[in-house]
């Protein structure tokens, strides 16, 4: 006997994130598919924070009536290491890591998470000889789809001892130091001494520290600002809207 079974819904984020009140009960796993965009799509405001409203919806509070909660499955190429998501949850500077040590799995019991990146896939190793990556050698595409590597620019990024500089300012978590003889710049996570400056993230603090160093985007441009990690430089961008 033939019947019609419904074994899934799909919808956008972008849709999802302004439903409220529906019914999600018979919902048992959530799958984010391409939950890192390509640099060409054009981004949904507050991602990581509009994602977790939509879990919300969904969840509810079937934990607290002795119910397994709803697991998630995100699913994506290496597009972006500073994806909405990584950034909102913390996880840059431990795909990062990853990168770095070549692991494979990371996982947090407390939080919940499990971050997979395979790096020595059969499959890619096939592929790497087919017309289309043969074309493509040795260009950031290959290294996302064959590699599944995040395109990193590495070159001002390199840990430096802070005795050699001044506190200036602090945005969030990032911490903005000055060199004491040079004119260059240096962004770290780490906090030591007292600035000059501090903000918050709120939208008018980025708008304040953005109008008041203006300058410091010319310098990222012209090459003179060195960043601790990755996380660093993200977070920088990100404020200063490079």
């Amino acid at each position: 006997q033939n019947e019609d079974k419904v074994i899934g819904y799909t919808c956008a984020l972008s849709t999802i994130s302004n439903m409220r009140g529906f019914d999600a009960s018979d919902i048992t796993e959530l799958i984010y598919d391409e939950f890192i965009p390509e640099k060409h799509e054009r981004p949904i405001k507050n991602e990581g924070e509009a994602f977790l409203n939509a879990y919300e919806t969904m969840n509810r509070n079937r934990e607290l009536r002795g119910l397994p909660p709803i697991q998630f499955f995100g699913l994506a190429n290496s597009n972006d290491i500073s994806n909405p998501l990584f950034e909102y949850l913390g996880l840059i500077s431990t795909a990062d890591k990853m990168q770095k040590s070549g692991a494979d799995i990371f996982r947090d019991d407390k939080r919940g998470i499990q971050l997979i990146m395979l790096h020595r896939s059969p499959i890619s190793a096939k592929k790497a000889d087919t017309a289309l990556y043969r074309l493509a050698k040795g260009t950031a595409f290959v290294d996302m789809a064959l590699d599944n590597s995040f395109r990193v620019n590495k070159q001002y990024i390199k840990p430096l001892p802070l005795v050699e500089f001044i506190p200036r300012c602090k945005v969030g978590e990032l911490c903005i130091y000055k060199h004491k003889s040079d004119n260059i710049l240096y962004c770290t996570t780490h906090s030591s001494g007292v600035f000059q400056n501090t903000f918050t993230i709120s939208e008018l603090d980025i708008e304040h520290f953005r109008t008041m160093f203006s300058s410091w985007y010319d310098m990222y441009i012209s090459g003179n600002i060195r960043f601790e990690d990755v996380l660093s430089e993200e977070l920088f961008k990100k404020y200063m809207y490079v």
